[in-house]
């Protein structure tokens, strides 16, 4: 099958899909379909080189509009000769032109045409640029989405998201995959001296609960002398400033480090020499970082905003509710765990994630929802179909979703 995925900025800081897409793309590649991945130019993130190598065609172009809707002449040009040769069309995101140009081509050839809106859509995310993204959904977004044969959710909360938004085309919920450490050596933590590391790695931004996390560890940190929080990862919208400053004026400096991005080799390493993993995100469509970490062993502490069930279900870490005080509660509970406790968890949290998400098992469910897209029949199970068109306005308003009638 020709299979073409469309993306803007896949770079090394740009977070989840940066990861998520070209894996996919390869796990595609590798059982022998013809895939193609167009992006931006830029510093190109890990996984899109060792998709690749994998086989998976990359065609990136250079941007002329770095604001708003990112525009590329060169992209729109090249999109639509690669869309006429493509039997499926998959676009990732939402809000930027280059969305908008492959659901408009991909419906003129008249190709199957998958949307994955990778979290664009999650409350939290409509709250940003709020402006911006009332206008596009009016203009361009909600015509657009509405018109594709597939939805894509990487959770059931996502699904629920599409729905409250009006969107009632097919959806098939399918999580990503987890990339499976490389088996190098085993977890070192036991090592160190008396020391425990609690782990920090995501995007130093506010949505990921960092300024929640670092008042939380400000109440824990004297009761926990023996503990050491690392905090890694891309910062954005300077927000590694603002953690600097609170950690000072906390007089935490002792015992939080901030070691900025890590990627391959020093990200497994990491992962290997800590306890703990903690990531109070405010909002999640999926969470790559929480799967890796499951995926290496190690407990985890995160929110129920990640769309992590499995955690309490298979009794490998804690999920809580927002707040300063359940994150305090859970991380105290953690942090009182003895060492042999903690690795039995991280044991269990491996087992899941190893029969659960691995990007082979994605790529035959994307695989053959694709095949159902062209043609037709029973859908696949983890397919949720169209929903009644019963009237309904739509709209986006302050921070909520509302969806008056019909529902």
């Amino acid at each position: 099958m020709k299979i073409l995925h469309t993306i803007g900025g896949i770079w090394q800081h740009a977070g989840g899909p940066a990861e998520s897409v070209p894996r996919l793309c390869g796990a595609l590649a590798e059982g022998g379909q013809e895939v193609t991945l167009a992006c931006w130019e830029g510093d190109l993130s890990e996984a899109t080189k060792v998709c690749q190598e994998k086989g998976v065609r990359l065609k990136t172009y250079p941007v002329q509009w770095r604001h708003s809707i990112w525009y590329s002449r060169e992209m729109s040009v090249g999109v639509k000769e690669l869309i006429k040769r493509s039997e499926i069309v998959h676009g990732q995101g939402v809000w930027i032109h280059l969305n908008w140009i492959t659901g408009k081509w991909a419906r003129r050839y008249g190709k199957g045409l998958m949307i994955s809106p990778r979290g664009a859509l999650m409350p939290n995310a409509l709250h940003r640029s709020y402006l911006k993204k009332r206008l596009a959904w009016a203009i361009m977004d909600k015509r657009n989405l509405g018109r594709a044969d597939c939805l894509h959710a990487c959770s059931e909360k996502e699904l629920r998201g599409f729905r409250k938004l009006g969107l009632t085309n097919p959806v098939a919920v399918i999580p990503n995959g987890v990339e499976v450490p490389p088996v190098t050596e085993e977890r070192s933590c036991a090592k160190d001296n008396g020391t425990k590391k609690l782990l920090f790695l995501s995007r130093l931004h506010p949505s990921k609960g960092v300024f929640e996390l670092i008042e939380t560890w400000g109440r824990l940190a004297k009761k926990f002398p023996e503990w050491r929080l690392i905090m890694a990862g891309a910062d954005y919208h300077n927000t590694r400033a603002r953690l600097e400053a609170m950690i000072k004026e906390k007089k935490l400096s002792e015992s939080v480090s901030l070691v900025g991005a890590v990627y391959g080799d020093e990200k497994w390493r990491l992962l290997r020499e800590v306890d703990l993993f903690v990531l109070p995100t405010k909002t999640e469509n999926f969470g790559i970082a929480i799967g890796e970490a499951l995926a290496s062993g190690v407990t985890v502490v995160t929110s129920k905003e990640a769309p992590w069930r499995g955690i309490e279900e298979n009794d490998c870490g804690w999920r809580v509710p927002l707040g300063v005080d359940n994150l305090k509660e859970a991380l105290e509970e953690a942090m009182s765990t003895d060492r042999t406790k903690l690795k039995e968890m991280g044991q269990r949290g491996k087992v899941y994630i190893s029969q659960n998400y691995s990007w082979g098992r994605v790529a035959e469910k994307m695989l053959e929802t694709y095949k159902w897209m062209l043609g037709g029949g029973a859908a696949p199970a983890w397919v949720e179909e169209k929903r009644s068109t019963a009237k309904k306005i739509v709209c986006l308003q302050g921070n909520k979703n509302l969806v008056a009638a019909g529902e």
